[in-house]
């Protein structure tokens, strides 16, 4: 009984490593990307990339959890289907960007730039789009649950009313 109880709990903290060793930064993914501003389906997560000059960058797919991208122009990239949730995206330019069937929930879009952008079928459940600017954005199929839209510019030019939750009063 000892011994059995001894392989299962062996078993239980091998698969829990893994695991985590499988959802944290890889640096190669990083050096990667640090190289040539591409890494489709790269594991990031955590990644801190603070006011970077992203503009036309391919993450397609990745993982980011948690990261960071401060201040960053990202103008034009390619982040659809990537995993976001939780990331730092205040004040960052995504004007052009691809975000369609991103999963942004969390996701801090403080004073963002997201003009333009391609929002199709993202979730940006509990995100914070307060002061962000979605003029002209593709918000089709979006789940906007909880979301903070506090003086968020809608896509179609109006102003969201101060405290305005999952939708834009």
């Amino acid at each position: 009984m000892k011994i059995l109880l001894h392989t299962i709990v062996i078993s239980i903290l091998l698969v829990l490593f893994s695991s985590t060793a499988l959802w944290s930064l890889n640096e190669a993914d990083k050096e990667k990307f640090l190289e040539t501003k591409s890494c489709p389906e790269c594991n990031l997560k955590g990644l801190i990339m603070r006011q970077a000059e992203l503009k036309d960058a391919n993450l397609r797919g990745a993982n980011l959890v948690e990261s960071s991208f401060y201040g960053s122009d990202l103008q034009d990239a390619v982040l659809s289907s990537a995993i976001l949730t939780g990331a730092d995206f205040r004040g960052v330019n995504l004007r052009g960007a691809n975000l369609s069937n991103a999963k942004l929930d969390g996701v801090n879009f403080y004073g963002a730039n997201l003009r333009v952008a391609n929002l199709y079928k993202a979730d940006l459940r509990g995100a914070n789009l307060s002061g962000a600017d979605l003029s002209a954005a593709n918000l089709s199929m979006i789940n906007l649950s909880e979301a903070n839209l506090s003086w968020t510019i809608w896509n179609d030019g109006t102003t969201c009313a101060q405290g305005s939750i999952g939708q834009c009063d």
